[in-house]
Order: C-alpha cells, then structure tokens, then sequence
C-alpha cells in the first residue's frame, strides 16, 4: 500500500463500510500505513490517511484503537478527532476496550471534563475497571462533579463569501476563537450563480458547525439542499446528507 501511495501520489484501495470483515480490513490497512507514514514523514499521506479516518472509521467500535495509536504516533490533529468521539459517545464505547486501557489512559478519558456520561454510568465503568486490573486506586471524586464550560458566541465577516470569524464570550472576555471558509462546494455554486449564499443556517455542536439550508440570491430558487459539517479540529468540511426539501432562515 505505501509503495502504490508513491507511485500514485493518493491512497488507491477503498474503504469498505458496509461488510464488517473487509471494514476491519480496511481499517487495519490504514492504520499500518499511518504508521508507515510517520516512519517515513510522508505529511501529505499522514493527512490522506487522517481525512479518510476521519469520514470513515470514527465509530465507537474503533475510535479508541485509533485514539491509542495517534497518541503513540504523536499525531495531534488524529488524537484530538478520536478522543472528540470517545468524549461524545462515550456511553456507545465497548466496555472490554474501556477496560483494557491503562491507567493513565484511563483516567486521561474520564477525568475530562467534556466527557458525556452520567455519573451512575462512571462509577459502573469505573468499577468495571478497577476489577479488571485489580487496582483499587483510582479516586471516585475524579469523576465526580463534572460540568462542561458553555460559551455563548457570534458570528462575523466582512463579506459573505469570505472569512467567517467565530468570537466568544466567557462571562469576562470577548474574543475571537477561530474562523473558516465556506466548503469549496459552495463558493464554487457562488461563482457560478454570480450570487453570495444567503439565509444559510449555521449550528454548533461541540467540535463541529452544521451549515445547512440557504439560497444563492435571494429570490433566485437556487437552493443549497446539501448540509455540511466543519470540524474545528481537522479544518475540513464533510458533506453529511442532502435535505428532503429545501429552505432558507
């Protein structure tokens, strides 16, 4: 796979997600050439392989063998992707993989405070693991008491087309977070219409904005059915669906 990706410049074989046996395939095919990739500081395949994991194979059932890996191999945007996930589905995780984490990976993943659990479902999980090493000496009050910080926010820009910047407000300061482009999709659509893309609806979610909805003019019929997702982990846009029926405001 490695000697394809330099003769072709892009990952040649597909990523099966229908049939469990190939996805698994799939999966541990990437992940050796992950590590290939870092062995041989290949940044471009690094990427490649990160985007494809990110479309793909960020499933409870794999995300933390990813998020494992990506620490070893001290990729931080894949480590950060991975324990998004592991954070926000932490209920859907399987309980042996939970388990068999060590330690300091353990405590790295319940004591964050972004973590989406109940307390009575910690404690189990907690418990679960401390029989399954046989080591008694993780504190409770680690889990205890968790409330995520909530920012309130705006967007801004100087043209609609262009730079979109993200500010917050955290009860003492305003300042600006992060800012994005619009997908290459829309402004594409943009240029094409000669029209900026207006009444879009734009929402986040933990690490992600959905931008769905909108129309290219005003008036125009020119509709955007497609609703995207930005991570603001990975910078990329990632088409989710299409929606049944178009809309804007």
């Amino acid at each position: 796979d490695f000697i394809d990706w330099i003769h072709h410049d892009k990952i040649i074989f597909t990523s099966a997600t229908s049939y469990n046996i190939e996805e698994i395939r799939s999966l541990d095919r990437l992940l050796i050439l992950l590590e290939l990739s870092v062995l041989f500081a290949t940044d471009k395949l690094i990427e490649d392989i990160t985007d494809r994991l990110e479309r793909h194979f960020m499933s409870p059932k794999y995300v933390i063998d990813i998020w494992l890996l990506a620490q070893e191999l001290n990729i931080n945007v894949l480590r950060d992707l991975s324990l998004a996930v592991c954070l926000d589905r932490f209920d859907e995780l399987p309980l042996d993989s939970i388990c068999e984490l060590s330690k300091k990976h353990f405590i790295r993943l319940i004591g964050n405070i972004n973590l989406r659990a109940t307390e009575s479902h910690l404690l189990d999980i907690t418990r679960e693991w401390m029989n399954h090493h046989h080591d008694f000496t993780v504190f409770l009050d680690i889990i205890e008491n968790k409330k995520a910080k909530i920012l309130q926010g705006v967007m801004s820009c100087e043209n609609i087309n262009g730079e979109q910047y993200i500010h917050c407000w955290d009860g003492n300061d305003f300042f600006e977070l992060t800012s994005f482009k619009y997908s290459t999709n829309v402004v594409e659509k943009s240029h094409v219409t000669g029209k900026p893309l207006e009444g879009v609806q734009i929402t986040a979610r933990r690490y992600d904005l959905y931008l769905c909805g909108g129309e290219y003019g005003i008036g125009s019929k020119k509709f955007n059915k497609n609703v995207w997702r930005y991570s603001l982990i990975s910078k990329k846009w990632i088409l989710e669906t299409v929606m049944p029926v178009e809309r804007r405001h």
